[in-house]
């Protein structure tokens, strides 16, 4: 499976096979949790300058499939992610139907 260019961790470490994911700019994920219930997280993998690792944040935890309400939050709180334009999703991997 290929990734996009942006991402810097591979989905299925933290993503299950009926879970879905968007990867925003910046190097932001908001991923939709549907293995012990419904939780939507939102995520940013960053290098860590010091050990050249990947390091995952959990940003935000919302109960239920809330993928617009974290898109949102995700606009008003990380000014940087917001500035890219355009704010498009990138649905790269998504659950199975």
């Amino acid at each position: 499976m290929a990734y996009p260019l942006h991402s810097l961790i591979e989905p299925a470490l933290v993503v299950g096979p009926a879970d879905d994911v968007l990867g925003l700019p910046g190097g932001v994920y908001v991923v939709v949790h549907r293995r012990f219930g419904t939780f939507t997280h939102v995520y940013r993998a960053e290098r860590c300058r010091r050990t050249g690792r990947t390091e995952v944040h959990l940003l935000r935890v919302l109960t239920g499939a809330r993928l617009a309400e974290a898109r949102a939050w995700v606009r008003a709180r990380l000014p940087a992610v917001a500035a890219v334009s355009p704010l498009a999703a990138t649905p790269f991997l998504q659950a199975a139907e």
